[in-house]
């Protein structure tokens, strides 16, 4: 009897632990690219960000925040311990190089022109992918869209850090386009001081994308699990919703 009372409470002190375990700190890795991710005011922000915070109040681990340029975070990713990327697009190339935990949101990409740029000869309207293959574009240094865009046919691709920078430099000139989601070019065109008649939209240039949390291969099956329970919660409550209508 005591024999089992004492392997009883090893059992349910090794439980105690494992649960414990579960609900440590996991390091996220993220770039600048509001309104999925990004610094507002000194402090983390935005669409993933704010879901995960929430998987924290319904039971999930806690969650630190650290900024890099898009391909360090990539590389960071693979050799930290169980930590997570954000906001990473699912595609055939990525997908044994993570474990994909919870699909966070989705989206388009498409292209955007400074409507009031000083233009040599007018754009064409309504602007078309082979309108637009000459044309000096700017997207996100390491994008996964990368690949798709030099199939079209674009000749000059200008890689930048962050959505930011690419807007700067469509506001300059020193870019003619922009390759981004319908998310984030709207948002850093408005946070730049522009109007929505400003942003000249052309063609979707991707079917719908999707956006995960993701960690290396070997992350913790078990803290996975614990996460993407976490994540049925929310959704089931509305919260995840309501965290994305915020930022529509």
């Amino acid at each position: 009897m005591m024999k089992s009372s004492i392997l009883c409470a090893l059992l349910l002190t090794l439980g105690i632990l494992a649960d414990r375990s579960l609900a440590r700190e996991v390091q996220v890795f993220r770039n600048e690219s509001m309104p999925f991710c990004g610094t507002v005011d000194g402090k983390d922000a935005g669409m993933a960000v704010d879901i995960l915070n929430e998987l924290s109040k319904y039971g999930g681990p806690t969650f630190k925040f650290t900024t890099l340029p898009w391909v360090r975070a990539q590389r960071y990713v693979q050799k930290t311990h169980n930590s997570v990327i954000i906001p990473l697009t699912r595609t055939s190339q990525r997908e044994k190089k993570y474990r994909w935990i919870i699909e966070l949101f989705s989206h388009q990409l498409r292209l955007t022109i400074n409507k009031n740029s000083n233009r040599r000869e007018p754009l064409p309207s309504p602007l078309t992918i082979e309108d637009a293959k000459d044309l000096r574009v700017g997207i996100i240094r390491g994008s996964a869209f990368l690949p798709n865009l030099r199939e079209f046919g674009f000749t000059e691709i200008i890689q930048a850090d962050t959505a930011q920078d690419n807007v700067e430099k469509l506001k300059a000139g020193s870019i003619a386009a922009m390759v981004e989601s319908q998310w984030v070019d709207s948002y850093n065109w408005k946070h730049a001081g522009m109007g929505p008649g400003d942003l000249l939209i052309g063609p979707t240039l991707s079917k719908t994308q999707h956006i995960y949390l993701a960690g290396a291969p070997n992350f913790s099956p078990e803290l996975a699990i614990q996460i993407q329970m976490t994540m049925d919660e929310l959704r089931k409550s509305g919260r995840l919703d309501e965290i994305l209508d915020k930022w529509r």
